[in-house]
């Protein structure tokens, strides 16, 4: 896969499901945040599976940490756009 295609599938994981949850009637937030944390962990794991500087437990443990609330952070962020954009 090319950078295009790997930044594709990372805006979809992180956006789509997202935006549509909010197009529904009511801004359910508990379903958001179970799409953030599924989405948040899943690519946190690829992304310290890939790695080959993470090489003991310890660091792939601190390497998923940064990197799952750094997307969650990511998701948050661009929700409070999409909603403050759109409402």
């Amino acid at each position: 896969m090319n950078i295009i295609t790997k930044a594709f599938f990372a805006i979809a994981l992180l956006v789509l499901p997202q935006l549509a949850f909010a197009a529904n009637s009511k801004d359910n937030w508990y379903w958001l945040a179970l799409i953030a944390v599924i989405n948040s962990a899943i690519v946190s794991t690829i992304l310290v599976w890939k790695s080959k500087k993470l090489d003991t437990f310890a660091t792939k443990a601190v390497g998923f940490g940064a990197w799952f609330w750094f997307l969650i952070f990511i998701q948050v962020m661009l929700y409070g756009f999409y909603v403050g954009l759109t409402k």
